[in-house]
């Protein structure tokens, strides 16, 4: 769907052989008009009335998560396929895009960031940051979190939504504040879906 500022309309797609969106897949923008859209097996970008295809990997990866860091920068998150799915990062800088040097762990559900500060989540309380130079794991996190959600304001505030496995306690919320994690939150069943700052 596309808004023009004063109603919806359905957006043509052009879908390279393998590429889906479903199921439905995270989109990020910065710019009217500039859009970008983590599909399976692919990244998609509209630049005006329709989408095409900005890039479709060969390797069995699935995207989970795209966020424009600015106009030069964009990072997709997802993993390999399988039961022993491991963290892939996607990153456009300059118009070209990459596969970045992960530490070795679970496929990655969210990222956000700058050029030159990010942070990646995923599943067994997976925290990965990059420094701008490279990513890096950070320790002491809960292994039995899933992480869901991570929002970047500033190399020195992030916040990551999660939550324990069923039949223990509900949402847990970390802050980020520079020098490292903290829980802020542990709520007993209320769902947390989303989050943005």
């Amino acid at each position: 769907m596309h808004h023009d500022g004063t109603s919806w309309t359905v957006m043509q797609v052009d879908i390279m052989d393998g590429m889906s969106l479903s199921p439905p897949k995270r989109g990020a923008a910065t710019s009217r008009g500039d859009v970008f859209v983590a599909a399976n097996k692919g990244i998609l970008r509209n630049r005006g009335a329709s989408m095409e295809q900005s890039f479709q990997d060969v390797f069995p990866y699935w995207q989970n998560s795209c966020y424009r860091a600015d106009s030069a920068v964009t990072y997709v998150a997802g993993g390999t396929r399988g039961a022993n799915s491991q963290g892939v990062m996607l990153v456009k800088r300059g118009g070209r895009w990459s596969q970045e040097t992960l530490p070795v762990g679970p496929g990655l559900v969210s990222v956000a960031g700058t050029a030159n500060f990010a942070v990646a989540v995923g599943e067994q309380g997976t925290v990965l940051q990059y420094d701008g130079t490279r990513w890096f794991k950070v320790a002491g996190i809960d292994p039995r979190l899933r992480l869901r959600k991570v929002v970047v304001e500033s190399p020195t505030l992030a916040y990551a939504i999660g939550e324990l496995p069923m039949g223990n306690i509900g949402p847990i919320i970390l802050r980020y504040d520079g020098t490292g994690w903290t829980k802020i939150f542990e709520g007993q069943s209320l769902p947390i879906r989303d989050m943005w700052a």
